[in-house]
């Protein structure tokens, strides 16, 4: 038997991280000193909650206990770290220039992991990454000063959170494969 729910469990994490900032953003895109208001907490918490689930996974996989892959609780780690990174901006109300400046390494590393999808023949997660990739190199110019790029990143956001919800219910389920 094959543990996916704990990767599951950190895809809809990573979910509604995506859907908390799409709910914090549009309409405030404008003014970004709105964006600081109260939902820094709440990522902590979830990016904590992936950081778990990675480690957890790594540790089952390293122990023996089948995974989905050796690289898939080093990712939802990878992006737990992210989501923490930026609860700790939004909560301590620093420059939210810093959120793009995190995310351009976090394109980068995320075409690696493309790589590893790509030659894996996963085709939901392949879909996940590339929009994830867009939405990290979108984050740079929206945190500049072009308001519109952050519009464009949380609608590529909720994209990104259905996908995952779908990944991660679908790996709940016995038997049924959502690659």
């Amino acid at each position: 038997m094959v543990m996916t729910e704990i990767i599951g469990l950190g895809l809809m994490g990573f979910s509604t991280n995506c859907l908390m900032v799409v709910l914090n953003v549009l309409g405030n895109e404008k003014d970004p000193v709105k964006l600081t208001s109260g939902w820094g907490w709440t990522h902590i918490f979830l990016g904590s909650m992936m950081v778990i689930l990675g480690v957890l996974d790594s540790a089952l996989n390293a122990g023996g206990i089948p995974s989905l892959s050796g690289y898939t609780g080093m990712a939802i780690l990878y992006f737990g770290i992210y989501w923490i990174i930026l609860g700790n901006i939004l909560e301590r109300g620093l420059d939210l220039r810093t959120v793009g400046h995190v995310s351009i390494p976090y394109a980068i590393v995320s075409i690696w992991l493309l790589v590893g999808a790509v030659a894996l023949h996963l085709i939901s997660l392949i879909i996940l990454l590339v929009v994830l990739i867009v939405v990290f190199l979108l984050l740079w110019p929206a945190t500049h000063g072009n308001s519109n790029y952050l519009k464009i990143a949380s609608y590529l956001l909720i994209i990104l959170a259905f996908l995952g919800f779908y990944i991660g219910f679908g790996l709940f389920y016995p038997g049924y494969t959502v690659f």
